[in-house]
């Protein structure tokens, strides 16, 4: 009888502490699943919502093959916030003028596995794409370089023909179908005889001076190259392009 006794105590105390500790047993976690819209931060282990990223949502492509970290989300936003930032005080309306572009991100250094290449766009459909160097490089110089190839592009090429007029110099051909750049106007060997290359370096230098960001420096820029001079140069192109036309 003593015996049942104990045990039914026992039962009956095991039942009430098992139901007093029932709340706080730890739930399910959040699922990384990429049918939701998340942003997976791996380093962390942790997952953010991209509500939680102002505005990002709506310019980044997310899928199997294109995950983001939060810190990656939080770069890019900085980017485009900056870049809005200087395309406003050059007259126009980055948001309107960039809508259609997303960006993709390639796990990865470089994009296909290129040497160097850290970032790339695609007119055709719209998309930027970047690789994991893109975000932490130069201060992000790749991200600016690509939007401003989107900017000359929607400016109808306004951009790489007035920078190019604008930075003619002694023994410059500035005509329309001349592509070599004077020498304190381009930065990377790309730029040199490639008018839309140095167009989009300028343009990437314009917005990065404009957000007051450390300016880079690369392996074969000319002594003579001159930063002031460069991202007045891509101003002064951006404030005489006329806009293109827009579907409403």
């Amino acid at each position: 009888m003593e015996a049942t006794y104990i045990i039914q105590v026992f039962i009956s105390l095991f039942l009430s502490i098992r139901s007093t500790l029932a709340p706080y047993e730890p739930s399910t976690g959040p699922s990384d699943s990429l049918t939701k819209p998340a942003i997976v931060a791996a380093a962390t282990g942790r997952t953010v919502t991209v509500a939680e990223i102002d505005e990002i949502a709506y310019w980044i492509i997310i899928d199997e093959e294109s995950r983001w970290s939060a810190d990656e989300a939080e770069t890019l936003q900085r980017v485009l916030q900056n870049t809005f930032a200087a395309l406003e005080a050059n007259g126009i309306d980055g948001k309107a003028l960039l809508d259609g572009y997303r960006f993709r991100h390639e796990a990865g250094p470089y994009i296909g596995n290129v040497e160097g290449r850290m970032g790339t766009i695609d007119h055709n459909v719209g998309v930027i794409t970047l690789s994991d160097e893109a975000f932490v490089v130069l201060n992000g110089f790749s991200i600016y370089h690509e939007l401003g190839h989107a900017v000359d592009f929607l400016l109808n090429r306004q951009l790489s023909t007035g920078f190019h007029r604008y930075t003619g110099g002694p023994g410059i051909n500035v005509d329309p179908q001349q592509w070599q750049t004077a020498d304190n106007y381009w930065l990377r060997l790309q730029g040199r005889n490639d008018r839309e290359e140095a167009a989009a370096d300028a343009f990437a230098i314009l917005v990065m001076s404009h957000a007051g960001i450390k300016l880079p420096i690369f392996a074969n820029q000319p002594v003579t190259a001159n930063y002031d001079d460069i991202s007045a140069a891509a101003a002064l192109a951006l404030q005489t392009s006329e806009l293109p036309n827009r579907e409403p």
